[in-house]
């Protein structure tokens, strides 16, 4: 099975965020072509470079962001009611484009695809980690989005099936009842490798919440 180099898949209600994820896979892309001859990814490091890589999308858009920013984090923040259940706290990341305004917690995941491995019970667990945390951002936006950066890898041995580990993986996170799916896969070949594994892409996982 080819799997496309870069495809996004929404919902309805996220279609919003098509022109940050479009512009996610040329933040990605520039990366790539700068650090050519280190042969290097920006999606294998983790989660705070993962997250500044969706900030300079929303600016590359035409939009703003704010990473790692201080808040009042809580249930009850912003409904007028008793303070007492409220904690200071960090927000991953906020973007304003165009008519939208959302919050994101995040997670980086690592998805082992090895033979006899499909990742897809851990990944879950990853998505349910992100959408609580995000639900304590409740005084920040109305929109709140749950992120999870999910980057597959598999052994040296296995190098030359990379896409055929890949592609039942992906089909897998069609019917996890997501809001966004975005996947950027531009490496299988030697480009990924990195202490005997390889690490040929990696697909942002997003699922929307609001009041």
């Amino acid at each position: 099975m080819k799997i496309p180099t870069e495809k996004i898949d929404l919902s309805p209600r996220a279609e919003f965020l098509r022109p940050i994820l479009e512009n996610w896979f040329v933040v990605l892309r520039r990366f790539l072509d700068q650090r050519g001859a280190e042969k290097d990814n920006a999606w294998w490091y983790n989660e705070r470079a993962s997250v500044g890589t969706l900030a300079a999308a929303a600016w590359l858009a035409g939009g703003t962001a704010l990473e790692e920013y201080s808040a009042i984090k809580g249930e009850y923040v912003g409904k007028g009611k008793d303070l007492e259940d409220s904690f200071p706290g960090r927000v991953d990341i906020h973007v304003t484009h165009k008519r939208s305004s959302w919050v994101g917690e995040a997670k980086h995941h690592w998805v082992n695809l090895s033979k006899g491995k499909q990742g897809g019970g851990e990944l879950e667990t990853a998505i349910d980690f992100a959408e609580t945390d995000v639900k304590q951002d409740k005084g920040e936006a109305e929109i709140r989005i749950a992120l999870v950066f999910a980057v597959p890898n598999m052994k040296e041995s296995e190098s030359h099936e990379q896409e055929a580990l890949v592609a039942p993986w992906l089909a897998m996170t069609e019917d996890l009842g997501l809001d966004a799916i975005a996947s950027f896969y531009p490496c299988f070949g030697e480009r990924n490798e990195y202490k005997g594994k390889y690490f040929p892409g990696v697909t942002l996982l997003m699922k929307v919440q609001s009041d």
